[in-house]
């Protein structure tokens, strides 16, 4: 029903006599909501307009690059501000240049092509100096303290965003002022500053008193998540609610994969990893900052649900995923084909021979490219197929050698012998007996008392339990603290609280030679430790190294 209003909509245009640029108007009306229909009226103009009529064409790819934008298509939407950017009718208005590289800056700065979107934004800041566009001095400056922000480099940032704020100000620009609060308060956030909540919440009223529902919604989303992190659930659960509304309503593409990776985060935190991941399973983010929070997530739940082998395959795919977003390769083809694309869209306006030769080259470029693909993929698999087979032959042999370590570790001096935490046990010695007092267990059940220590931590893996105390494992073995005490004393000449941190260690060193991905502060956790400080004091105890001097060990024999 959509498809056939939009072709009515156009069919009139044309039919009446009405001229493109009443065409372009009722486009506006569009967006952000409807970038579908609006690209099917901007296909239309284009294709009706004559090539005399330069200023129409390049407001019609403008708005298509628009379009894009809020479809998510990124590329296309370069290409669209590009086109306009060659018109004749870009280089007669500064005004309409200057927004073109704004705009061409932000599509840069979604891909993460920072370097691009920031020379799009300083080309554009000169123009509007140029002409005197205090409107438009602030919009560049703003841009380019967003982009700032995405690089972490705050303090630039925040010295862009006061100087725009302050034209905005003067300018009476009520939307303009509100995104300089709504980009100052992710600045706060950041940086733990308290008055976060308080620009959000003004960024909030003056984008609903200038009637700008798509950032309305966007800074309810963001609400929602402050929220959430300050444990206010009430308050969440109420932006919440309000941005699902909204952008059901409008349709808002690319606020709703922001929303969808929000609302899986909290399926998690709720322990609905199931739920969570068949969220995440429908989503294609169209940015790459949405698409590393969807992976993230989609790995926390995979985790709880998966064995370990398959959860390591999507950690393989994810750490190849952060690989591809900065490999300059595969951009460059991404933007051949996009180009091929845009070419096969506007064929149409070339005559038959054009048609057929581009037509060849096409084929001729993209064999080329899948050729190509296809032998580093080749390249690739063998390559880490050989890789893989040196690698777990390492992992064997260190597997070995901290076996052994640890039969040392848990060797008495005197009294009964333990091989390792899943050996048998041998007979106890009868000829060196422990000498017996009040408080001492019975010498007959002395032995069997210890193999029961050592195979309910193995088995329970109580070790990971920050919190896990004597008294626990007392409970545990139907023993009581004194006796649990005496017993691992006598056998490892340890206190409790360093015989348990042996096996965390042993744990730590496991995940530091599997997650090279995850910070000290994150495997000293996984690991059972309480606190970080706590890890690297046991760690350098046990090893005489610290865990970064064991990682670099690692990658050393790796290589």
């Amino acid at each position: 029903m959509n498809r056939l209003l939009t072709f009515l909509l156009a069919s009139l245009l044309y039919a009446s006599s009405v001229t493109a640029q009443n065409g372009l108007d009722s486009v506006k009306a569009l967006l952000p909501g409807q970038p579908d229909s609006a690209l099917q009226i901007l296909s239309t103009i284009v294709e009706e307009a004559p090539a005399a009529e330069d200023s129409i064409l390049a407001q019609a790819h403008y708005y298509m690059g628009i379009a894009h934008y809020f479809n998510g298509n990124y590329y296309l939407s370069g290409n669209a501000y590009l086109k306009a950017l060659e018109s004749g009718y870009a280089e007669q208005s500064p005004l309409f240049k200057g927004k073109l590289l704004n705009n061409l800056g932000i599509v840069y700065d979604m891909t993460d092509r920072y370097e691009e979107g920031l020379a799009a934004y300083l080309a554009s800041l000169e123009l509007e100096k140029s002409i005197g566009n205090q409107n438009g001095i602030a919009q560049s400056e703003l841009n380019i303290g967003l982009l700032l922000i995405h690089q972490r480099k705050f303090s630039e940032a925040r010295s862009y965003l006061e100087s725009a704020r302050s034209k905005f100000e003067d300018a009476g620009n009520t939307e303009g002022l509100a995104l300089v609060l709504h980009n100052e308060a992710t600045i706060d956030e950041e940086l733990k500053d308290y008055k976060a909540e308080t620009k959000l919440t003004r960024s909030l009223q003056l984008y609903e008193q200038a009637g700008n529902t798509y950032e309305y919604t966007n800074v309810c989303i963001h609400l929602a998540a402050f929220h959430h992190e300050a444990g206010e659930e009430e308050k969440s659960k109420y932006y919440l609610e309000k941005a699902t509304r909204l952008i059901e309503e409008k349709g808002y593409y690319y606020l709703n994969e922001g929303l969808q990776v929000f609302k899986a985060k909290l399926e998690i935190a709720r322990g609905e990893f199931e739920a969570a991941r068949a969220r995440l399973d429908t989503l294609s983010p169209s940015n790459n900052r949405t698409q590393q929070g969807k992976w993230i997530y989609h790995l926390i739940a995979m985790s709880e649900l998966e064995d370990a082998a398959t959860f390591e395959k999507e950690l393989w795919e994810y750490e190849h995923f952060l690989d591809s977003i900065y490999d300059e390769n595969t951009s460059r083809i991404v933007s051949e084909l996009q180009i091929i694309h845009e070419t096969k869209e506007n064929a149409q306006i070339i005559n038959n021979q054009q048609v057929r030769l581009r037509s060849q080259r096409n084929i001729l470029t993209l064999s080329l490219a899948f050729i190509f693909i296809l032998g580093v993929a080749v390249v690739m698999l063998i390559k880490n197929h050989r890789r893989l087979q040196v690698s777990y032959r390492v992992l064997f042999l260190k597997e070995k050698e901290t076996q052994r370590q640890f039969e040392a570790l848990l060797k008495p001096k005197s009294g009964y012998h333990v091989q390792s935490p899943t050996a048998e046990w041998n007979q106890p010695d009868i000829s060196t007996p422990i000498e017996e007092d009040e408080n001492t267990i019975p010498f007959t059940h002395h032995y069997e008392l210890w193999r029961q220590i050592v195979s309910i931590i193995e088995k329970e893996e109580c070790y990971l339990q920050p919190d896990f105390r004597i008294s626990d494992l007392a409970k545990l073995c139907n023993s009581n603290r004194t006796y649990i005490s005496k017993t691992i004393s006598y056998y490892t000449q340890m206190n409790f609280s360093t015989f348990l941190n042996r096996f965390r260690v042993e744990r730590a060193k496991i995940e530091l030679q599997k997650n090279h991905s995850f910070s000290f502060d994150e495997i000293g956790r996984l690991s059972g430790f309480n606190s970080t400080a706590t890890f690297y004091r046991a760690f350098k105890d046990q090893t005489g190294l610290t865990p970064k001097q064991y990682t670099q060990m690692i990658r050393n024999e790796e290589e």
